[in-house]
């Protein structure tokens, strides 16, 4: 069964098809949300892992919605075990025991095992175990007790006995090698972070049936560690690889692109690909030197083709290895100010997502907003596939976008889906917007596409210029008359800018004009842009055409589009001939 999920503040909720209705997912007790922090969803067999923001990692079983901690703390002290009144057994023995969730009859989770026991010695007897401390986490139902063999080695265990509820003994057991478990049963093990508070997983993924996940710790940032196939619950202790370099700087893994057959693990100046499909094979080689990636949120995978964001551009990872999408006409946008925040703190916030309408990787980033440590994330980069073009920036004034992803629509189509700090759900390029309680708020929202120029100096930014009339070319649209409702303008608002601080508030400080820019001509001759030291133009366009009337309004169910080709501003520098 297909469900979206999403995180609200300090809470989780789960849509329906239309994405308007929601129901809130009850946490464990104890368990909280760090409203500050994204949360990290992955899905694996049916089971829906949340890590990062959550106190200890979760998991969401679909077939009711419950959540419980995704590990099992493990018996803090050994089980005593000693001679019974039965017979059966000759030999010296250990044993040790674990808590298990059972769930329909069934063993879903185990915790690590406890300290081993002292050995005991038999003579035709039976075993008594006792001191079986009964755990204090609520979802824990259950134990197994593991045991030697007949004067075995103590590090090899195999399951004896399994029970339900909170005893602290076990009577009788005088379970004969032959009838132990087949092979030995190594420990479960924990994930390397999450399992208690204090401690997170930083990154995590699915590949090969399987969890990939990255520590907080600073001491395994360059590690690696996996669970057990198609068991999000057994991290053994030696289910780790490291990728190199170890200690090469204070970052470690950056992010994680799980292609078809290759697991691409980055960091900021290294790409490395893990191979294999079982832990005797599973092996890591570098696939790319001098380059990385910088932004863990920009990692996404689009049909078998990794796109992240380092320090510098933006790469694309597929079969012809790592290619820079950005260089040449956008690589400004990610290495000056001009137009997205280049800080560390713009890189970390980038977000990457996948819009299905129109194939794009959509690459959200704060804008350059000079001293701000909190620069307005609602602004956005698109790499279309298809057409291998970049479209932008773009940018949303209905809320300060803090979350991007999709949800299937009643069609059963993926749908863009954004998420504000204003507690909205924004369905892309769509009316109205639905807030957290499932009701349409009354008031209609639309998305407004922004796109801003680069700043114009003409070479000579200590000059001022004299900025003439402003020529736009443009494909030119319909007038709605026809009923395709096709939009008849878009917003044109620009200003010679005359300091170099070109925003407050994120919008053109003092712009000379704004103007209605007509859509249904191809040719269009504006007023002159004025004077200053540059020049920059901003496009806004926020109406869908209304198909049920074919007039402009402010909503609708068909998106419009806007193709410019090309821009024309004559200039002339004060003071020169």
């Amino acid at each position: 069964m297909a469900f979206t999920i999403v995180q609200a503040q300090s809470s989780f909720h789960i849509l329906d098809d239309d994405g308007d209705v929601y129901t809130t997912l009850v946490l464990p007790t104890g368990v909280t949300v760090d409203p500050s922090i994204r949360a990290q969803f992955t899905p694996l067999n049916g089971k829906l892992v949340i890590t990062r923001a959550t106190s200890i990692n979760v998991w969401v079983d679909p077939e009711d919605f419950s959540v419980r901690p995704l590990a099992v703390l493990p018996p803090v002290a050994p089980p005593v075990i000693a001679a019974g009144s039965g017979t059966g057994l000759t030999g010296t023995y250990y044993g040790a025991y674990s808590y298990v969730v059972i769930i329909n009859g069934v063993v879903v989770q185990e915790s690590p095992r406890s300290p081993l026991s002292l050995p005991v010695t038999l003579t035709n007897d039976d075993v008594d175990w006792s001191n079986l401390v009964p755990s204090t986490e609520a979802h824990v139902n259950g134990y197994r007790l593991y045991r030697t063999v007949t004067d075995g080695d103590p590090t090899v265990l195999f399951e004896a006995q399994q029970g339900g509820g909170a005893g602290t003994t076990f009577t009788g057991d005088a379970t004969p090698d032959a009838a132990l478990s087949l092979l030995p049963a190594p420990d479960a093990g924990n994930a390397p972070g999450g399992t208690i508070p204090g401690t997170r997983l930083s990154l995590i993924t699915a590949w090969r049936e399987r969890l990939w996940a990255v520590s907080s710790d600073p001491s395994q940032r360059d590690q690696v560690a996996y669970t057990e196939s198609g068991n999000p619950f057994v991290w053994r202790a030696a289910n780790r690889i490291p990728i190199p370099v170890k200690g090469q700087d204070e970052w470690g893994i950056t992010g994680f692109l799980p292609r078809r057959d290759e697991l691409v693990v980055t960091k900021r100046s290294r790409f490395v690909k893990i191979l294999g499909d079982s832990n005797e094979n599973f092996e890591a080689l570098v696939l790319a030197e001098g380059v990385g990636c910088a932004a863990p949120d920009s990692c996404i995978v689009i049909e078998d083709m990794g796109y992240c964001r380092s320090t510098t551009t933006v790469y694309e990872v597929g079969p012809a290895g790592v290619l820079d999408i950005a260089a040449g006409k956008v690589g400004a946008w990610f290495q000056t100010d001009a137009q997205f925040d280049v800080r560390s703190v713009g890189i970390l916030n980038t977000i990457g997502s996948w819009n299905p309408v129109t194939d794009a990787y959509e690459l959200q980033m704060p804008v350059a907003t000079q001293e701000s440590d909190n620069p307005d994330p609602s602004h956005w980069a698109a790499f279309n596939r298809r057409y291998r073009e970049w479209t932008g920036a773009h940018f949303t004034g209905a809320a300060e976008i803090t979350a991007r992803g999709t949800y299937r629509d009643e069609a059963g189509t993926l749908q863009p889906l954004l998420g504000g700090s204003d507690g909205f759900l924004y369905k892309m390029n769509q009316a109205p917007a639905y807030d957290a309680a499932g009701s349409a708020p009354g008031t209609v929202v639309g998305i407004a596409i922004d796109w801003r120029t680069k700043r114009y100096t003409m070479g000579t930014p200590d000059q001022f210029h004299v900025w003439g009339r402003i020529t736009i070319h443009q494909r030119a649209q319909g007038d709605g008359a026809d009923g395709v409702g096709e939009p008849a303008y878009a917003h044109l608002f620009s200003g010679a800018i005359d300091e170099r601080n070109l925003y407050v508030n994120n919008a053109i400080e003092t712009p000379f004009f704004v103007a209605a820019l007509t859509l249904t001509k191809g040719r269009v001759e504006l007023p002159r842009a004025g004077v200053g030291q540059s020049v920059m133009l901003w496009f806004r366009h926020n109406f869908i055409a209304d198909p049920t009337t074919g007039g402009i309004t402010g909503v609708g169910d068909s998106p419009s589009d806007l193709e410019l080709w090309a821009i024309e501003i004559p200039f002339t520098t004060v003071g020169r001939r």
